[in-house]
């Protein structure tokens, strides 16, 4: 007759998996949830099959039933050790979900900062263009106003020359450069030339004061649109941050859902 090996139930569950141990509760007493005393610290009627030392299951051999008390101490260990596996598995899924949405939440930060970095380097290079096409105009008309400069002197000069001359007839003094009078066509002949240099003078200054007048219009239009482009910019940046704060709004909405939900399900 085989030798059977008999050992305690909580043995062969801690140190013996592979042995086939089966344990039938028959009563349980009542766990309070007060702290435990000596007197619920036993277990009776607790019948355990098992089977050979060897493993073989023959049919010849009949069931060992033997009576074994299992102390409180061993149970609550056990159940101790089960509650802390279920909190530790909870805390980690939390921790992971925690994570994962922080990254969410960073991840659609930084998109949305990248991309309002992108909106201002691109406003930024635009008004670059600008001021350089500003400059390159302002430079045109500085050298409009150089060549000009020499006319405008000379325009000058002979306005001033004719007062003079002007004056001098008009008070009967001797004009210098001119000789004396022969006969009243002679002098007729000076005023006709002088007013035929006045007329080309007139018409000198009346075809500067015409490019004046249309460098002041250009040079007006040129700061009508750069105030237009500042206020348009102004526009623009209070679009982009109203939607950048929609998006993060609605991102942000969207995770904590997924969250809530996530939360529910477990």
């Amino acid at each position: 007759m085989k030798k059977h090996v008999r050992t305690s139930a909580a043995y062969k569950i801690k140190n013996n998996p592979t042995t086939k141990t089966q344990l039938k509760v028959t009563s349980t007493p009542k766990i309070p949830d007060a702290p435990l005393t000596q007197s619920h610290l036993s277990i009776s009627n607790i019948s355990c099959i098992s089977t050979n030392a060897s493993g073989s299951d023959s049919t010849s051999s009949k069931d060992v039933r033997k009576k074994v008390t299992v102390s409180f101490e061993d149970l609550e260990h056990a159940h101790n050790i089960y509650l802390l596996s279920v909190a530790t598995t909870k805390l980690q899924e939390k921790t992971l979900s925690d994570v994962s949405a922080e990254n969410e939440n960073q991840k659609l930060a930084l998109l949305s900062e990248v991309e309002s970095k992108r909106d201002h380097l691109a406003a930024l290079k635009k008004r670059c263009e600008e001021i350089k096409y500003l400059s390159q105009q302002r430079e045109l008309l500085r050298r409009e106003k150089e060549k000009l400069g020499p006319l405008m002197d000379f325009v000058t000069d002979g306005l001033k020359s004719m007062d003079k001359l002007k004056n001098a007839l008009d008070c009967g003094l001797p004009v210098k450069g001119f000789q004396a009078e022969e006969s009243a066509c002679s002098l007729k002949n000076v005023l006709c030339e002088n007013s035929k240099m006045l007329d080309k003078m007139c018409g000198a200054t009346s075809e500067q004061e015409a490019v004046y007048s249309k460098t002041r219009q250009e040079i007006s239009e040129i700061q009508n649109t750069v105030t237009s482009i500042a206020e348009a910019q102004i526009r623009c940046d209070t679009i982009s941050t109203a939607l950048s704060h929609a998006v993060l709004k609605e991102s942000s909405l969207k995770v904590m859902k997924e969250r809530y939900m996530k939360v529910d399900e477990m």
